[in-house]
């Protein structure tokens, strides 16, 4: 669970939830996606199931910095 896994654009959440959740900043938003793609790939999972993600776009950052850093 990768709890309020919300980037810093506030132009595409839906709900005030999600943008009260939404990291304050580019840089914050880097260092969440940073720790978050650290953590699995020290993890080596060989499925992975994730919640609580903002949406698509997200995943896909998600997977870039893990390619990037980790491939």
């Amino acid at each position: 669970n990768l709890e309020w896994f919300f980037d810093d654009d506030l132009q595409n959440n839906r709900s005030d939830v999600a943008k009260q959740q939404s990291s304050p900043s580019r840089e914050e938003w880097e260092w969440k996606l940073n720790i978050a793609a650290d953590a699995i790939a020290k993890m080596k999972p060989t499925i992975l199931a994730l919640q609580e993600i903002e949406d698509r776009s997200v995943l896909q950052s998600l997977t870039k910095v893990l390619k990037e850093r980790h491939n």
